[in-house]
């Protein structure tokens, strides 16, 4: 989910939702959900694209984005996703 002090210094900011399911051995990314109104889609295409070639959850977590406060998110919902699940299964 995005950061709250996000929300707080961005008016009209909306929170994003991501779950991510993988393979547990290899991490590999096999599903997800985004949920959430402004840039949820872009994100489930980006995620789609990802799960289609392949991508293991170390990989996504690495992805470089944009950063650019007042356009797009200081931090990028699926990379903290990303990495909250590879805490989880260490």
């Amino acid at each position: 989910m995005v950061d709250p002090c996000y929300l707080r210094r961005f008016a009209g900011a909306e929170p994003i939702i991501v779950k991510l399911l993988v393979e547990p051995r290899e991490h590999k990314l096999i599903g997800g959900q985004v949920l959430g109104t402004e840039g949820a889609a872009e994100r489930a295409n980006l995620l789609a694209l990802a799960i289609q070639k392949g991508m293991t959850a170390e990989e996504l977590a690495r992805i470089e984005y944009c950063y650019a406060p007042p356009v797009c998110d200081c931090i990028e919902p699926l990379v903290v996703a990303a990495e909250a699940l590879l805490r989880k299964l260490k």
